[in-house]
């Protein structure tokens, strides 16, 4: 979403984009995949590299949606460190990491890592739905690095660290499986 302020049309502006992406292509915001990536060298050879990537997208009905949002996602990375701390405030602990994987195995580990986290959660007592989420951000022709994001609200718990430690392990325990 644009900064509030920023432009007086910018509720409008993000409202086209949303009814673009969800019913003009009909993709399902809960369904859908993004990828952020950083292209090097000569003009020419970024001309090429686009040129490339946008005939693969198009192959399998993906969108070019832009650096902006590229460049929202690189400065999330560097927010997180200060979003951990200011959740806390709140009773919210936070903590994010990182592992590579064979590409066979992408989905089994973003989707057992996230099952493993709300489970640990579960068992521990953490009252609230906990916040997990992953994407690839680096690729290769082997694998892919996978980052992790998780959180969960620590409030009424009697020792929030034993329950973190146990929640992070449990999902260090899950990526160690594979």
């Amino acid at each position: 979403r644009s900064p509030q302020g920023s432009n007086p049309l910018s509720h409008i502006i993000d409202a086209m984009k949303k009814a673009y992406v969800t019913q003009w292509h009909g993709f399902q915001p809960t369904q859908i995949c993004v990828a952020t990536l950083n292209m090097e060298g000569t003009p020419e050879e970024i001309a090429r590299q686009h040129k490339i990537i946008r005939t693969i997208a198009a192959h399998f009905r993906g969108l070019d949606g832009g650096a902006e949002n590229g460049f929202r996602g690189y400065f999330l990375t560097f927010m997180i460190a200060y979003l951990r701390d200011f959740g806390m405030k709140f009773h919210f602990i936070a903590e994010s990491f990182e592992t590579s994987v064979p590409w066979g195995n992408v989905l089994m580990l973003c989707e057992g890592v996230k099952r493993r986290v709300r489970s640990a959660c579960k068992e521990s007592g953490v009252q609230a739905e906990p916040f997990v989420s992953c994407r690839v951000t680096q690729t290769y022709d082997t694998g892919a690095c996978v980052y992790f994001y998780f959180g969960f609200s620590w409030k009424g718990l009697k020792d929030p660290v034993s329950v973190f430690t146990h929640v992070e392990s449990s999902a260090r325990e899950e990526i160690l499986a594979l």
